[in-house]
Formats: structure tokens, sequence, C-alpha cells
């Protein structure tokens, strides 16, 4: 009997030290402003996405700069980003068109035309 009684204890324990462990990771409604630090062992070569070749930069740039089409996470095929709308022009199928969006500014505020 004593063996019993000693056994809920513990477990009673233990479930407490828990439901105060996962108290303490619930969200207190506060917006956090700490940076996001992304660790990598790729090599950054170039922050010009004209010369963004390798995949270090390629992940920098992704993240940082507008492209004209996008795919949604799962999404077999692209969807405009900057652009309005893109298509192939022509009887050959050899260019594709884009119409940038109305909305588009540079960094400084600047409309795009």
């Amino acid at each position: 009997m004593r063996s019993v009684r000693v056994r809920i204890l513990a477990i009673f324990a233990v479930l407490v030290i828990a439901g105060v462990g996962a108290w303490q990771l619930l969200p207190t409604g506060e917006a956090k402003t700490d940076a996001i630090t992304v660790g990598t062992s790729d090599i950054v070569t170039s922050l010009d996405p004209a010369g963004a070749y390798d995949a270090g930069s390629w992940a920098i740039y992704s993240n940082i700069y507008q492209s004209l089409m996008t795919f949604k996470p799962g999404a077999i095929v692209p969807e405009p980003d900057a652009a309005e709308s893109c298509a192939f022009v022509g009887q050959k199928l050899q260019t594709y068109q884009c119409k940038l969006r109305d909305d588009l500014t540079f960094s400084n505020g600047r409309k795009i035309t």
C-alpha cells in the first residue's frame, strides 16, 4: 500500500513539474523584436542579382529581392510576384513577356515606370 502512494505522489510531482514547464512556454502576447540569425556553411560570393549563381548567394538573393514570378509552397506552376502577368508572345514562342504591376516602387519610394 505504501509503494502505491509513493508511485502516485511521484507521478503527480512529475505532472506538476511538466505542467509548470509547459506553462512557461505559452506566448505572452508581446511582439518579439529579436533579430533572426541564419547559420549556413555556404559562401556568399555576390549580393548583385546579376551575379548570384552559387547556392549561398542565391539563398540570400531569394530572401531580399523580389522576382517577376514565384512558386507558392507546393505549387508546380509559377505565379506572378512583381509581374502582373507573364506569357509567351509571337509565333515561335521564343519570347516571354511580363507586364509589371502598377504599384511597384524602388526602395527610396520612387515609382517604377
